[in-house]
Protein backbone atom coordinates (compact mmCIF):
# COMPACT_ATOMS: atom_id res chain seq x y z
CA UNK A 1 0.00 0.00 0.00
CA UNK A 2 1.34 3.38 -1.00
CA UNK A 3 0.46 7.17 -0.15
CA UNK A 4 -0.26 9.25 -3.35
CA UNK A 5 0.82 13.09 -3.32
CA UNK A 6 -1.99 15.37 -3.60
CA UNK A 7 -4.45 18.20 -2.03
CA UNK A 8 -7.92 17.48 -0.78
CA UNK A 9 -8.26 13.67 -0.74
CA UNK A 10 -5.80 11.57 0.19
CA UNK A 11 -5.97 8.06 -1.57
CA UNK A 12 -4.42 4.70 -0.58
CA UNK A 13 -4.70 1.93 -3.04
CA UNK A 14 -5.38 -1.51 -2.27
CA UNK A 15 -6.91 -4.68 -3.37
CA UNK A 16 -8.35 -5.35 -7.05
CA UNK A 17 -12.07 -6.19 -6.95
CA UNK A 18 -12.46 -3.73 -3.35
CA UNK A 19 -10.27 -0.66 -2.13
CA UNK A 20 -9.74 1.25 0.61
CA UNK A 21 -9.69 5.31 0.17
CA UNK A 22 -8.69 7.79 2.70
CA UNK A 23 -10.65 11.37 3.18
CA UNK A 24 -9.05 13.32 5.17
CA UNK A 25 -7.61 10.98 7.71
CA UNK A 26 -10.33 8.23 8.07
CA UNK A 27 -10.50 4.86 5.77
CA UNK A 28 -13.55 4.37 4.03
CA UNK A 29 -14.43 1.25 2.55
CA UNK A 30 -15.83 1.47 -1.63
CA UNK A 31 -18.08 -1.51 -1.55
CA UNK A 32 -20.03 -2.55 -5.55
CA UNK A 33 -23.35 -2.66 -4.60
CA UNK A 34 -26.42 -3.27 -6.79
CA UNK A 35 -28.55 0.38 -8.20
CA UNK A 36 -30.10 2.17 -5.92
CA UNK A 37 -33.95 4.24 -6.42
CA UNK A 38 -32.98 6.59 -8.82
CA UNK A 39 -34.79 9.20 -6.88
CA UNK A 40 -31.36 9.39 -5.22
CA UNK A 41 -29.20 10.03 -8.21
CA UNK A 42 -27.64 13.20 -9.31
CA UNK A 43 -28.96 11.97 -12.76
CA UNK A 44 -32.52 11.17 -11.80
CA UNK A 45 -33.12 9.70 -15.35
CA UNK A 46 -32.77 10.16 -18.47
CA UNK A 47 -35.39 9.94 -21.62
CA UNK A 48 -34.69 9.74 -25.20
CA UNK A 49 -36.78 9.72 -28.88
CA UNK A 50 -38.29 7.04 -30.62
CA UNK A 51 -36.39 7.40 -34.10
CA UNK A 52 -33.08 9.29 -35.58
CA UNK A 53 -33.39 12.76 -36.09
CA UNK A 54 -36.64 13.05 -34.05
CA UNK A 55 -34.90 15.94 -32.09
CA UNK A 56 -35.92 14.79 -29.61
CA UNK A 57 -35.44 17.49 -26.37
CA UNK A 58 -35.71 20.70 -28.64
CA UNK A 59 -38.14 22.18 -25.84
CA UNK A 60 -38.51 21.08 -22.40
CA UNK A 61 -40.52 22.25 -19.85
CA UNK A 62 -41.91 21.95 -16.63
CA UNK A 63 -45.74 20.13 -17.42
CA UNK A 64 -47.07 20.94 -14.35
CA UNK A 65 -48.95 18.12 -12.25
CA UNK A 66 -50.34 16.39 -14.90
CA UNK A 67 -51.71 12.83 -13.18
CA UNK A 68 -52.92 14.42 -9.88
CA UNK A 69 -49.88 12.83 -7.62
CA UNK A 70 -48.82 16.09 -6.33
CA UNK A 71 -45.26 15.62 -7.81
CA UNK A 72 -44.85 18.10 -11.15
CA UNK A 73 -44.38 16.25 -14.49
CA UNK A 74 -42.86 17.24 -17.43
CA UNK A 75 -43.30 17.62 -21.12
CA UNK A 76 -40.49 16.87 -24.03
CA UNK A 77 -40.42 18.09 -27.76
CA UNK A 78 -39.15 16.30 -30.92
CA UNK A 79 -40.18 18.27 -33.95
CA UNK A 80 -38.86 15.78 -36.14
CA UNK A 81 -38.12 16.36 -40.11
CA UNK A 82 -40.08 17.37 -42.86
CA UNK A 83 -41.26 13.97 -43.56
CA UNK A 84 -43.18 13.82 -40.18
CA UNK A 85 -45.06 15.56 -37.77
CA UNK A 86 -43.51 15.83 -34.97
CA UNK A 87 -44.37 14.75 -31.71
CA UNK A 88 -44.12 15.66 -28.12
CA UNK A 89 -44.59 13.64 -25.01
CA UNK A 90 -45.45 13.91 -21.13
CA UNK A 91 -44.09 11.82 -17.94
CA UNK A 92 -44.12 11.27 -14.86
CA UNK A 93 -42.17 13.47 -12.98
CA UNK A 94 -42.07 10.62 -10.37
CA UNK A 95 -41.37 8.00 -12.11
CA UNK A 96 -40.60 8.74 -15.77
CA UNK A 97 -43.47 6.75 -16.79
CA UNK A 98 -44.68 8.40 -20.08
CA UNK A 99 -48.12 9.40 -19.54
CA UNK A 100 -49.02 10.64 -22.61
CA UNK A 101 -47.78 11.30 -26.46
CA UNK A 102 -48.94 13.90 -28.72
CA UNK A 103 -48.58 14.50 -32.25
CA UNK A 104 -48.80 16.97 -35.24
CA UNK A 105 -51.53 17.02 -37.96
CA UNK A 106 -49.33 16.82 -40.84
CA UNK A 107 -46.13 15.95 -42.04
CA UNK A 108 -43.30 19.08 -41.56
CA UNK A 109 -45.61 20.74 -39.02
CA UNK A 110 -42.49 20.65 -36.38
CA UNK A 111 -45.31 19.99 -33.94
CA UNK A 112 -43.37 19.87 -30.62
CA UNK A 113 -40.49 22.67 -31.24
CA UNK A 114 -42.04 24.50 -28.36
CA UNK A 115 -43.75 23.30 -25.05
CA UNK A 116 -44.78 25.11 -22.06
CA UNK A 117 -47.36 24.11 -19.00
CA UNK A 118 -50.90 26.08 -20.00
CA UNK A 119 -51.73 25.74 -16.10
CA UNK A 120 -55.50 23.66 -15.90
CA UNK A 121 -57.21 25.34 -18.84
CA UNK A 122 -60.23 23.02 -18.76
CA UNK A 123 -60.71 22.97 -14.76
CA UNK A 124 -60.61 19.26 -14.43
CA UNK A 125 -58.07 19.69 -11.60
CA UNK A 126 -55.30 18.29 -14.01
CA UNK A 127 -52.14 20.93 -15.67
CA UNK A 128 -52.70 21.10 -18.84
CA UNK A 129 -49.86 21.68 -22.03
CA UNK A 130 -49.15 23.73 -24.86
CA UNK A 131 -47.31 22.83 -27.87
CA UNK A 132 -46.11 24.94 -30.57
CA UNK A 133 -45.82 23.86 -34.56
CA UNK A 134 -44.54 27.19 -36.51
CA UNK A 135 -43.84 25.26 -40.05
CA UNK A 136 -47.56 23.97 -40.65
CA UNK A 137 -48.34 24.86 -44.02
CA UNK A 138 -52.40 24.66 -43.91
CA UNK A 139 -53.58 26.39 -44.49
CA UNK A 140 -50.58 28.68 -46.22
CA UNK A 141 -46.95 27.73 -45.76
CA UNK A 142 -45.14 28.42 -42.47
CA UNK A 143 -48.42 30.04 -40.79
CA UNK A 144 -48.04 27.83 -37.84
CA UNK A 145 -50.53 26.71 -35.14
CA UNK A 146 -50.37 26.09 -31.24
CA UNK A 147 -52.55 23.57 -29.39
CA UNK A 148 -53.40 23.12 -25.78
CA UNK A 149 -53.46 19.51 -24.83
CA UNK A 150 -55.74 18.06 -21.66
CA UNK A 151 -52.82 17.06 -19.15
CA UNK A 152 -55.67 13.94 -17.91
CA UNK A 153 -56.87 12.68 -21.26
CA UNK A 154 -54.36 14.13 -24.44
CA UNK A 155 -57.79 15.25 -25.56
CA UNK A 156 -57.23 18.66 -27.79
CA UNK A 157 -58.87 21.71 -25.85
CA UNK A 158 -57.80 24.23 -28.08
CA UNK A 159 -56.12 25.03 -31.27
CA UNK A 160 -54.78 28.24 -31.99
CA UNK A 161 -54.33 28.84 -35.39
CA UNK A 162 -51.54 32.05 -37.27
CA UNK A 163 -52.29 34.23 -39.53
CA UNK A 164 -50.00 34.84 -42.73
CA UNK A 165 -47.74 32.49 -44.30
CA UNK A 166 -44.53 32.28 -43.29
CA UNK A 167 -45.16 34.25 -39.92
CA UNK A 168 -44.17 30.64 -38.10
CA UNK A 169 -47.07 31.08 -35.55
CA UNK A 170 -45.63 28.31 -32.47
CA UNK A 171 -42.22 29.32 -32.75
CA UNK A 172 -42.44 29.85 -28.81
CA UNK A 173 -45.60 29.52 -26.51
CA UNK A 174 -45.82 29.87 -22.77
CA UNK A 175 -48.85 29.57 -19.96
CA UNK A 176 -49.17 32.93 -19.07
CA UNK A 177 -51.25 32.10 -15.99
CA UNK A 178 -54.78 34.38 -15.64
CA UNK A 179 -54.58 37.86 -17.84
CA UNK A 180 -58.37 38.35 -18.56
CA UNK A 181 -59.63 38.28 -14.79
CA UNK A 182 -62.01 34.75 -15.66
CA UNK A 183 -60.35 32.51 -13.20
CA UNK A 184 -59.16 30.91 -16.15
CA UNK A 185 -55.09 30.58 -16.97
CA UNK A 186 -54.12 32.31 -20.27
CA UNK A 187 -51.49 31.14 -22.89
CA UNK A 188 -48.53 33.49 -25.09
CA UNK A 189 -47.35 32.70 -28.51
CA UNK A 190 -44.62 33.69 -30.25
CA UNK A 191 -44.82 34.58 -34.38
CA UNK A 192 -41.59 36.21 -35.10
CA UNK A 193 -41.96 36.59 -38.61
CA UNK A 194 -45.04 37.91 -39.32
CA UNK A 195 -44.61 41.29 -40.47
CA UNK A 196 -46.95 44.69 -40.16
CA UNK A 197 -45.63 46.54 -42.80
CA UNK A 198 -42.79 48.53 -41.24
CA UNK A 199 -39.82 46.79 -43.66
CA UNK A 200 -38.53 43.92 -41.29
CA UNK A 201 -40.56 40.76 -39.86
CA UNK A 202 -41.15 42.88 -36.93
CA UNK A 203 -42.70 39.62 -35.13
CA UNK A 204 -45.56 39.39 -32.94
CA UNK A 205 -46.67 38.14 -30.15
CA UNK A 206 -50.47 37.03 -29.35
CA UNK A 207 -52.24 36.33 -25.72
CA UNK A 208 -54.72 33.71 -26.14
CA UNK A 209 -57.91 32.84 -23.64
CA UNK A 210 -57.19 29.86 -22.03
CA UNK A 211 -61.56 29.24 -21.82
CA UNK A 212 -62.16 30.07 -25.69
CA UNK A 213 -59.22 30.56 -27.50
CA UNK A 214 -60.08 33.91 -28.49
CA UNK A 215 -57.05 36.64 -28.99
CA UNK A 216 -56.77 38.87 -25.98
CA UNK A 217 -54.56 41.17 -27.88
CA UNK A 218 -51.78 41.38 -30.03
CA UNK A 219 -48.03 42.84 -28.90
CA UNK A 220 -46.49 43.92 -32.47
CA UNK A 221 -43.85 46.95 -33.57
CA UNK A 222 -41.83 46.99 -30.97
CA UNK A 223 -38.37 45.08 -32.36
CA UNK A 224 -37.77 42.82 -35.09
CA UNK A 225 -38.57 38.81 -34.65
CA UNK A 226 -40.74 39.90 -31.93
CA UNK A 227 -42.00 36.38 -30.40
CA UNK A 228 -38.78 34.32 -30.41
CA UNK A 229 -38.94 34.27 -27.45
CA UNK A 230 -41.52 34.45 -24.64
CA UNK A 231 -42.20 33.89 -21.53
CA UNK A 232 -44.41 34.68 -18.31
CA UNK A 233 -42.59 37.66 -15.97
CA UNK A 234 -44.77 37.44 -13.03
CA UNK A 235 -46.30 40.14 -11.67
CA UNK A 236 -43.77 43.27 -11.93
CA UNK A 237 -46.18 45.73 -11.80
CA UNK A 238 -48.26 45.38 -9.06
CA UNK A 239 -52.01 45.04 -10.59
CA UNK A 240 -52.14 41.33 -9.70
CA UNK A 241 -51.72 40.28 -13.24
CA UNK A 242 -48.66 38.43 -14.66
CA UNK A 243 -46.77 40.26 -17.39
CA UNK A 244 -45.14 38.89 -20.39
CA UNK A 245 -41.13 39.34 -21.07
CA UNK A 246 -40.96 38.96 -25.19
CA UNK A 247 -37.21 38.82 -26.91
CA UNK A 248 -36.90 40.25 -30.32
CA UNK A 249 -32.75 39.45 -31.16
CA UNK A 250 -32.85 40.59 -34.36
CA UNK A 251 -33.84 44.12 -33.65
CA UNK A 252 -31.48 46.82 -35.63
CA UNK A 253 -29.85 48.50 -32.39
CA UNK A 254 -28.35 51.16 -33.39
CA UNK A 255 -28.19 50.94 -37.07
CA UNK A 256 -31.78 51.10 -39.00
CA UNK A 257 -32.97 47.99 -41.67
CA UNK A 258 -32.45 44.27 -41.53
CA UNK A 259 -29.16 43.85 -40.96
CA UNK A 260 -26.63 44.82 -38.02
CA UNK A 261 -28.70 43.86 -35.16
CA UNK A 262 -27.61 43.35 -31.71
CA UNK A 263 -31.68 43.03 -30.32
CA UNK A 264 -34.04 43.44 -27.62
CA UNK A 265 -36.11 42.50 -24.84
CA UNK A 266 -39.40 43.84 -23.96
CA UNK A 267 -41.84 43.68 -20.88
CA UNK A 268 -45.16 44.19 -21.02
CA UNK A 269 -48.44 44.79 -18.54
CA UNK A 270 -50.40 41.24 -19.04
CA UNK A 271 -53.71 42.51 -18.20
CA UNK A 272 -53.53 45.39 -21.04
CA UNK A 273 -50.31 44.52 -23.18
CA UNK A 274 -49.56 47.81 -22.75
CA UNK A 275 -45.12 48.02 -22.40
CA UNK A 276 -43.46 48.29 -19.49
CA UNK A 277 -39.65 47.99 -19.83
CA UNK A 278 -37.59 48.19 -22.73
CA UNK A 279 -33.85 46.11 -22.41
CA UNK A 280 -30.82 46.38 -23.91
CA UNK A 281 -28.64 46.86 -26.05
CA UNK A 282 -26.09 46.57 -23.16
CA UNK A 283 -22.87 47.04 -25.37
CA UNK A 284 -24.49 48.34 -28.93
CA UNK A 285 -24.62 46.30 -31.53
CA UNK A 286 -22.04 43.84 -30.07
CA UNK A 287 -24.66 42.35 -27.94
CA UNK A 288 -25.94 39.98 -31.26
CA UNK A 289 -29.21 38.21 -30.79
CA UNK A 290 -30.08 39.82 -27.27
CA UNK A 291 -33.55 38.16 -26.47
CA UNK A 292 -32.79 34.78 -27.96
CA UNK A 293 -33.95 33.46 -24.64
CA UNK A 294 -35.87 35.43 -21.70
CA UNK A 295 -37.06 34.43 -18.58
CA UNK A 296 -37.69 35.10 -14.87
CA UNK A 297 -35.07 35.39 -12.59
CA UNK A 298 -35.96 35.44 -9.54
CA UNK A 299 -35.19 38.14 -6.98
CA UNK A 300 -31.42 38.77 -7.99
CA UNK A 301 -30.94 42.11 -5.87
CA UNK A 302 -33.43 41.37 -2.97
CA UNK A 303 -35.42 44.30 -3.32
CA UNK A 304 -38.79 42.53 -3.18
CA UNK A 305 -39.44 42.57 -6.87
CA UNK A 306 -38.66 39.33 -9.19
CA UNK A 307 -35.98 40.62 -11.76
CA UNK A 308 -35.54 38.96 -15.45
CA UNK A 309 -32.80 37.44 -17.30
CA UNK A 310 -31.97 37.67 -20.79
CA UNK A 311 -29.55 36.07 -22.98
CA UNK A 312 -27.62 37.46 -26.01
CA UNK A 313 -24.76 35.59 -28.31
CA UNK A 314 -22.06 37.98 -27.46
CA UNK A 315 -20.31 40.32 -27.12
CA UNK A 316 -16.41 38.65 -27.51
CA UNK A 317 -18.13 35.47 -29.56
CA UNK A 318 -19.70 34.18 -26.49
CA UNK A 319 -22.94 33.39 -24.50
CA UNK A 320 -24.04 36.10 -22.36
CA UNK A 321 -26.89 35.87 -19.60
CA UNK A 322 -28.08 39.96 -17.90
CA UNK A 323 -29.73 39.42 -14.70
CA UNK A 324 -31.78 43.09 -15.06
CA UNK A 325 -34.58 44.70 -12.47
CA UNK A 326 -37.57 44.01 -12.65
CA UNK A 327 -38.43 47.32 -11.66
CA UNK A 328 -36.76 49.78 -14.22
CA UNK A 329 -34.75 47.04 -16.05
CA UNK A 330 -31.38 48.52 -14.94
CA UNK A 331 -28.42 44.95 -15.38
CA UNK A 332 -27.58 43.39 -12.42
CA UNK A 333 -25.50 41.04 -12.87
CA UNK A 334 -23.57 39.48 -16.05
CA UNK A 335 -22.29 35.62 -16.62
CA UNK A 336 -20.68 34.98 -19.86
CA UNK A 337 -19.99 31.38 -20.88
CA UNK A 338 -16.58 31.60 -22.24
CA UNK A 339 -13.36 31.10 -19.94
CA UNK A 340 -13.56 28.48 -17.72
CA UNK A 341 -16.18 27.00 -19.11
CA UNK A 342 -14.50 26.20 -22.68
CA UNK A 343 -16.53 27.78 -24.96
CA UNK A 344 -15.49 30.68 -27.55
CA UNK A 345 -18.27 30.40 -29.52
CA UNK A 346 -22.00 29.84 -30.28
CA UNK A 347 -24.87 29.76 -32.66
CA UNK A 348 -28.04 31.10 -31.34
CA UNK A 349 -30.24 28.44 -29.72
CA UNK A 350 -29.40 28.64 -26.08
CA UNK A 351 -31.09 29.28 -23.07
CA UNK A 352 -31.94 29.45 -19.25
CA UNK A 353 -33.64 28.47 -16.72
CA UNK A 354 -34.00 29.72 -13.18
CA UNK A 355 -33.41 27.34 -10.60
CA UNK A 356 -34.48 29.27 -7.40
CA UNK A 357 -31.54 28.88 -4.68
CA UNK A 358 -29.75 25.67 -5.06
CA UNK A 359 -26.13 26.98 -3.36
CA UNK A 360 -28.36 28.27 -0.24
CA UNK A 361 -26.69 32.02 -0.35
CA UNK A 362 -30.44 33.15 0.15
CA UNK A 363 -30.04 34.38 -4.00
CA UNK A 364 -31.87 32.66 -6.95
CA UNK A 365 -29.48 30.40 -9.59
CA UNK A 366 -30.04 29.42 -12.68
CA UNK A 367 -29.12 26.90 -15.36
CA UNK A 368 -27.69 28.17 -18.79
CA UNK A 369 -27.42 25.85 -21.63
CA UNK A 370 -25.16 26.61 -25.00
CA UNK A 371 -25.48 24.52 -28.10
CA UNK A 372 -22.59 22.89 -29.80
CA UNK A 373 -20.12 24.53 -31.88
CA UNK A 374 -17.44 22.66 -34.10
CA UNK A 375 -13.74 22.64 -32.80
CA UNK A 376 -11.22 19.51 -33.00
CA UNK A 377 -10.92 19.84 -29.31
CA UNK A 378 -14.56 18.72 -28.53
CA UNK A 379 -13.55 15.34 -28.88
CA UNK A 380 -13.15 12.70 -31.92
CA UNK A 381 -14.89 9.70 -31.33
CA UNK A 382 -18.68 10.46 -31.50
CA UNK A 383 -18.07 13.87 -33.47
CA UNK A 384 -16.15 17.14 -33.47
CA UNK A 385 -19.33 19.47 -32.05
CA UNK A 386 -20.18 19.83 -28.22
CA UNK A 387 -22.60 21.78 -25.79
CA UNK A 388 -22.41 22.92 -22.38
CA UNK A 389 -25.04 23.77 -19.40
CA UNK A 390 -23.68 25.45 -16.21
CA UNK A 391 -25.42 25.91 -13.18
CA UNK A 392 -24.02 29.80 -11.98
CA UNK A 393 -25.01 31.95 -8.90
CA UNK A 394 -26.39 35.11 -10.04
CA UNK A 395 -25.17 36.54 -6.73
CA UNK A 396 -21.66 36.25 -7.59
CA UNK A 397 -21.66 35.03 -11.56
CA UNK A 398 -19.70 32.03 -10.97
CA UNK A 399 -20.57 28.89 -12.27
CA UNK A 400 -21.34 26.42 -8.95
CA UNK A 401 -22.04 23.16 -11.15
CA UNK A 402 -21.67 21.98 -14.95
CA UNK A 403 -22.92 19.11 -17.37
CA UNK A 404 -20.65 18.94 -20.42
CA UNK A 405 -23.01 17.23 -23.73
CA UNK A 406 -20.86 14.10 -24.90
CA UNK A 407 -22.52 14.41 -28.28
CA UNK A 408 -23.67 17.22 -30.78
CA UNK A 409 -26.41 19.58 -29.63
CA UNK A 410 -27.73 21.21 -26.28
CA UNK A 411 -30.75 23.27 -26.66
CA UNK A 412 -32.44 23.86 -24.04
CA UNK A 413 -32.55 23.44 -19.96
CA UNK A 414 -35.44 24.04 -18.17
CA UNK A 415 -36.72 24.20 -14.73
CA UNK A 416 -38.29 20.90 -13.67
CA UNK A 417 -39.86 21.54 -10.52
CA UNK A 418 -38.68 19.17 -7.13
CA UNK A 419 -38.87 15.42 -8.37
CA UNK A 420 -36.96 13.97 -5.75
CA UNK A 421 -38.60 15.46 -2.59
CA UNK A 422 -35.15 17.00 -1.79
CA UNK A 423 -36.58 20.68 -1.67
CA UNK A 424 -34.09 22.16 -4.70
CA UNK A 425 -35.82 22.13 -8.34
CA UNK A 426 -34.39 19.90 -10.49
CA UNK A 427 -33.48 20.70 -13.94
CA UNK A 428 -33.86 19.33 -17.51
CA UNK A 429 -31.61 19.09 -20.06
CA UNK A 430 -32.54 18.99 -23.69
CA UNK A 431 -29.63 17.34 -26.03
CA UNK A 432 -31.97 17.30 -29.17
CA UNK A 433 -29.04 15.49 -31.15
CA UNK A 434 -27.95 13.28 -28.72
CA UNK A 435 -28.65 9.51 -28.18
CA UNK A 436 -28.01 7.01 -25.69
CA UNK A 437 -27.69 3.49 -27.16
CA UNK A 438 -25.99 2.88 -29.97
CA UNK A 439 -24.28 6.02 -30.32
CA UNK A 440 -24.92 8.12 -32.90
CA UNK A 441 -28.63 6.88 -33.02
CA UNK A 442 -29.38 10.71 -32.89
CA UNK A 443 -32.76 10.22 -31.34
CA UNK A 444 -32.52 13.05 -29.24
CA UNK A 445 -32.26 12.80 -25.23
CA UNK A 446 -33.56 14.82 -22.27
CA UNK A 447 -31.67 14.07 -18.59
CA UNK A 448 -33.31 15.15 -15.35
CA UNK A 449 -30.29 16.28 -13.39
CA UNK A 450 -31.20 16.55 -9.55
CA UNK A 451 -29.99 19.73 -7.67
CA UNK A 452 -29.28 17.56 -4.78
CA UNK A 453 -25.42 18.07 -4.86
CA UNK A 454 -25.15 21.51 -6.72
CA UNK A 455 -21.41 21.36 -6.35
CA UNK A 456 -20.81 18.72 -8.96
CA UNK A 457 -19.83 19.30 -12.67
CA UNK A 458 -19.37 16.85 -15.30
CA UNK A 459 -16.43 16.83 -17.71
CA UNK A 460 -14.71 15.41 -21.14
CA UNK A 461 -16.57 13.09 -23.22
CA UNK A 462 -18.03 9.85 -23.00
CA UNK A 463 -16.64 7.72 -25.56
CA UNK A 464 -16.66 3.57 -26.60
CA UNK A 465 -15.09 1.17 -28.82
CA UNK A 466 -16.99 -1.82 -27.97
CA UNK A 467 -20.06 -3.25 -30.21
CA UNK A 468 -22.64 -2.43 -28.67
CA UNK A 469 -21.92 1.13 -28.25
CA UNK A 470 -23.56 2.57 -25.58
CA UNK A 471 -22.35 5.98 -23.56
CA UNK A 472 -21.90 4.76 -20.23
CA UNK A 473 -23.10 6.98 -17.58
CA UNK A 474 -22.20 8.41 -14.28
CA UNK A 475 -24.32 9.99 -11.42
CA UNK A 476 -24.80 9.58 -7.91
CA UNK A 477 -26.68 7.86 -5.01
CA UNK A 478 -27.76 7.45 -1.78
CA UNK A 479 -28.29 11.65 -1.22
CA UNK A 480 -25.22 14.56 -1.46
CA UNK A 481 -21.85 14.20 -0.85
CA UNK A 482 -22.01 15.69 2.94
CA UNK A 483 -20.18 14.61 5.57
CA UNK A 484 -21.76 11.66 7.85
CA UNK A 485 -23.77 10.72 4.60
CA UNK A 486 -23.10 6.68 4.88
CA UNK A 487 -25.19 6.05 2.18
CA UNK A 488 -23.56 8.23 -0.80
CA UNK A 489 -22.27 6.19 -3.79
CA UNK A 490 -21.04 6.20 -7.33
CA UNK A 491 -23.56 4.73 -10.08
CA UNK A 492 -23.03 3.84 -13.78
CA UNK A 493 -26.03 3.32 -15.74
CA UNK A 494 -26.75 2.55 -19.48
CA UNK A 495 -24.07 0.36 -19.36
CA UNK A 496 -23.65 -3.88 -20.99
CA UNK A 497 -25.46 -5.91 -18.93
CA UNK A 498 -23.89 -8.37 -17.06
CA UNK A 499 -20.59 -7.03 -18.12
CA UNK A 500 -17.64 -6.30 -15.71
CA UNK A 501 -17.18 -2.17 -15.05
CA UNK A 502 -14.45 -0.41 -12.99
CA UNK A 503 -14.73 2.83 -11.19
CA UNK A 504 -11.58 4.94 -11.42
CA UNK A 505 -11.39 6.92 -8.18
CA UNK A 506 -9.00 9.69 -7.82
CA UNK A 507 -7.88 13.33 -5.86
CA UNK A 508 -6.41 14.90 -8.97
CA UNK A 509 -7.84 15.66 -12.79
CA UNK A 510 -5.52 14.35 -15.49
CA UNK A 511 -4.07 17.42 -17.88
CA UNK A 512 -3.56 16.71 -20.37
CA UNK A 513 -5.56 13.50 -20.27
CA UNK A 514 -4.35 9.78 -21.14
CA UNK A 515 -5.49 8.93 -24.30
CA UNK A 516 -6.23 5.13 -23.78
CA UNK A 517 -5.74 2.87 -26.96
CA UNK A 518 -9.81 2.43 -27.74
CA UNK A 519 -11.48 5.17 -29.92
CA UNK A 520 -9.02 8.13 -28.64
CA UNK A 521 -11.15 7.86 -25.23
CA UNK A 522 -9.56 10.16 -22.66
CA UNK A 523 -8.67 9.05 -18.89
CA UNK A 524 -9.47 11.92 -16.88
CA UNK A 525 -8.75 10.84 -13.31
CA UNK A 526 -5.77 9.66 -11.56
CA UNK A 527 -6.03 5.80 -11.09
CA UNK A 528 -5.60 5.77 -7.35
CA UNK A 529 -8.41 3.24 -6.84
CA UNK A 530 -10.19 1.38 -9.18
CA UNK A 531 -13.41 -0.74 -7.91
CA UNK A 532 -14.03 -3.51 -9.85
CA UNK A 533 -18.07 -4.46 -10.29
CA UNK A 534 -20.39 -6.11 -12.56
CA UNK A 535 -23.61 -4.80 -14.02
CA UNK A 536 -26.81 -5.81 -13.65
CA UNK A 537 -29.48 -6.38 -15.82
CA UNK A 538 -29.04 -7.93 -19.47
CA UNK A 539 -28.08 -6.94 -23.10
CA UNK A 540 -26.73 -3.18 -24.56
CA UNK A 541 -27.82 -0.08 -22.25
CA UNK A 542 -29.86 -2.18 -19.29
CA UNK A 543 -27.06 -2.75 -16.86
CA UNK A 544 -26.51 -0.68 -14.22
CA UNK A 545 -24.53 -0.34 -10.96
CA UNK A 546 -23.32 1.34 -7.87
CA UNK A 547 -20.55 1.48 -5.46
CA UNK A 548 -20.87 2.69 -2.11
CA UNK A 549 -18.62 5.64 -0.87
CA UNK A 550 -19.78 6.30 2.80
CA UNK A 551 -18.67 9.42 3.86
CA UNK A 552 -17.80 10.15 7.40
CA UNK A 553 -18.85 12.93 9.57
CA UNK A 554 -15.70 14.77 9.20
CA UNK A 555 -15.80 18.48 9.19
CA UNK A 556 -12.29 18.53 7.79
CA UNK A 557 -13.16 16.91 4.71
CA UNK A 558 -16.04 19.82 3.45
CA UNK A 559 -14.99 21.79 0.18
CA UNK A 560 -12.71 18.78 -0.74
CA UNK A 561 -12.86 17.57 -4.50
CA UNK A 562 -12.71 13.85 -5.71
CA UNK A 563 -12.64 12.82 -9.47
CA UNK A 564 -15.03 9.66 -10.81
CA UNK A 565 -15.07 7.70 -13.81
CA UNK A 566 -16.89 4.91 -15.06
CA UNK A 567 -14.50 2.32 -17.67
CA UNK A 568 -16.95 -0.70 -19.30
CA UNK A 569 -15.74 -3.43 -20.62
CA UNK A 570 -17.85 -3.94 -23.86
CA UNK A 571 -16.72 -6.47 -26.15
CA UNK A 572 -15.63 -4.81 -30.06
CA UNK A 573 -13.30 -4.89 -31.89
CA UNK A 574 -10.35 -2.61 -30.98
CA UNK A 575 -7.13 -3.26 -29.13
CA UNK A 576 -8.91 -2.67 -26.08
CA UNK A 577 -12.69 -2.63 -26.17
CA UNK A 578 -14.60 -0.78 -23.87
CA UNK A 579 -16.48 2.29 -22.84
CA UNK A 580 -15.42 5.35 -20.61
CA UNK A 581 -18.25 7.94 -18.79
CA UNK A 582 -17.78 11.77 -18.66
CA UNK A 583 -15.44 12.59 -15.54
CA UNK A 584 -17.39 13.35 -12.45
CA UNK A 585 -16.37 16.04 -10.14
CA UNK A 586 -17.18 16.40 -6.65
CA UNK A 587 -16.99 18.41 -3.77
CA UNK A 588 -18.07 17.27 -0.57
CA UNK A 589 -20.76 19.47 1.07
Amino acid sequence: MRRLPHSGFRVLLAGAEMGFAVLGTVPILLVATGATARSQDLFIWELAGAAGGDGFGRSVARAGDVDGDGIPDIVVGAPQGPTAPGYARVYSGASGALLLTLTGAAAGDRFGWSVSSAGDVDGDGSDDVIVGAPSSTVPTFGIGYARVVSGATGSTLLTLAGNTTFEEFGFAVAGMGDVDGDATPDVAVGAPNAWNGTGCDSGEVRLHSGASGASLYTISGAGTALGYSVASAGDLDGDSVPDVIVGAPLTPVPAPGCNGWSGAAFLYSGATGSPLLGIGPFVGAGDSFLGGCVGPAGDVNGDGTADLFVGSAAPAGSPVVWACSGIDGTLLSIFSMSGSLGLSTINQDFSVADLGDVDGDGLPDAAIAVPGFCATSCGTTIGTCCGNVAVVSFASSNPIGGFLSSSSDVFTVAAAGDLDGDGRTDLLIGDSEGGLCPVGSATGRVRVVSMLAPRAQLWGFACVSGGTACLPLIGTTGGPPATGNSAFGIRASNVLGGTAVVLVAGATFLSPPIALPFGGCDLLVTPDVLVGATASGTGPGNGSVAVGIPIPAAPALVGQPAYFQWYVVDPGPALLPGALSQMLLLWVL
